[in-house]
């Protein structure tokens, strides 16, 4: 088969053009500073749902009793806690107390409470073997159901009131 001189001379265009970006991208790479060079990308590192409660140990005993996880505590200071923290799976909980000297400033939680904003979600790997650990302990809103095509989902009550919601992504596992 011959090629034709004309398209011998768009082949060598096209090769000439394909090493010239070639070149660029490396002249670019060694001699311009990319803009984000220096910092790392954004990323989100951990969630922690606060929880206001007027009773610290009675919340946290039913945390460490309903999802068997009695580690991981950390009190802000021994003896006359005002606030703490447990850690269960991969989800924190921050647990203050309403009263106290004001250690911490929980005026705008109790509008957020007020306001209706009692409700917390949390992903699970398996809600069925969740929701048969804890169905005993707590308050069921709604059983495990499907609520879209491969989310499943229930909710429970706290003591506090708060409402947790369970989900699984199905499709994503």
């Amino acid at each position: 088969m011959k090629i034709s001189a004309s398209t011998k001379g768009l082949l060598a265009i096209a090769a000439g053009i394909f090493v010239v970006a070639i070149l660029w991208t490396a002249a670019a790479e060694l001699f311009f500073v990319k803009e984000t060079s220096n910092f790392s990308s954004p990323k989100l590192d951990e969630s922690v749902i606060v929880l206001v409660t007027e009773n610290l140990n009675q919340t946290l005993e039913y945390y460490t009793n309903t999802f068997n996880s009695n580690n991981n505590i950390t009190y802000s200071d021994e003896g006359n806690s005002e606030f703490a923290s447990i850690i269960i799976d991969n989800v924190k909980f921050l647990i203050i107390t309403s009263g106290g000297s004001n250690e911490i400033n929980t005026s705008h939680l109790k509008d957020e409470i007020n306001s209706g904003n009692r409700k917390y979600y949390i992903y699970s790997s398996n809600i069925d073997s969740l929701y048969k650990l804890i169905e005993e302990k707590v308050i069921i809103i709604s059983q495990p159901k499907f609520i879209m095509q491969n989310l499943r989902s229930f909710s429970i009550e706290d003591i506090n009131g708060y409402t947790l919601t369970f989900l699984e992504d199905r499709f994503n596992q």
